[in-house]
């Protein structure tokens, strides 16, 4: 459940306990989004994935975000390079248009590879030891 008022995720936990009663095995019933909005489920152990990277699974929910900080850095390559026009639509979408010439890069990183999914354009990125910006949506294997 990625959304904090999801109403059946409690109906959920609830099966889920019940099933587990007598059942001599670990299990695992939290990811990031259950270890940040039901702290009270127990496990035996986590997965908090996306947490991990210091985002929130909870799409734009700032205060959490300003909590939450990376254990890791995700580094990759850029695969491409290309001088776009003015008028030139970026990633899934379209969600950025270029407002002038523009010389643009694709990474070959994405949310598959734990990269936020919601992370706006603007959001900063290094690139060669530069700060550069993120254009457009993330996908899967891309920036």
């Amino acid at each position: 459940a990625d959304e904090l008022d999801c109403v059946s995720s409690n109906e959920q936990v609830a099966v889920f306990d019940a099933a587990r009663q007598g059942l001599v095995a670990e299990v695992s019933l939290r990811n990031s989004p259950s270890v940040l909005g039901w702290p009270s489920v127990s496990s035996d152990w986590v997965r908090p994935g996306i947490m991990l990277y210091g985002a929130t699974p909870f799409g734009e929910d700032q205060a959490l975000a300003a909590r939450l900080q990376p254990v890791m850095t995700l580094e990759s390559k850029v695969i491409c390079v290309r001088e776009l026009p003015a008028g030139e639509p970026v990633g899934y979408g379209a969600r950025f248009i270029t407002p002038k010439p523009m010389r643009i890069g694709v990474v070959a990183t994405g949310y598959a590879d734990g990269y936020p999914r919601h992370a706006p354009t603007g959001t900063p990125v290094l690139v060669a030891g530069q700060r550069s910006q993120l254009l457009g949506r993330v996908s899967m294997d891309m920036l």
